[in-house]
């Protein structure tokens, strides 16, 4: 029996991870250091990473089909609204949810069976 919130926990982990290693650009400028200060967004604990479950998920999602690589990047990544993740995708709205459950199941299938 699949456990739905340990792959939506997972592939929470794979996003934040994904998110955190993308190189950022940079102003190599005088304007470039400056810092605001954080008083709307103070300082504090951050979400632990578990860099080596986030790896192990990345390599996994490279071997489902395209569409749901894609559906699974929008959705946990970029944090896409349902709307303009069906339209990208060709997706009907009303099958979003299906999908969704379909590419978790197959790549929950991914992570606790090996097929190679």
């Amino acid at each position: 029996m699949m456990d739905f919130e340990d792959i939506d926990r997972r592939l929470v982990n794979w996003a934040r991870w994904s998110r955190e290693s993308r190189k950022r650009g940079r102003v190599y400028s005088a304007e470039g250091g400056w810092r605001p200060p954080q008083i709307w967004n103070p300082p504090g604990p951050k979400w632990a990473v578990d860099v080596e479950d986030a790896r192990v998920v990345d390599r996994a999602l490279l071997r489902l089909p395209r569409l749901m690589l894609w559906l699974l990047k929008y959705w946990y990544c970029a944090r896409m609204r349902k709307e303009i993740i069906c339209r990208k995708l060709k997706i009907r709205f009303g099958l979003f949810d299906e999908q969704l459950m379909i590419a978790q199941s197959r790549l929950y299938n991914y992570l606790t069976i090996d097929l190679s």
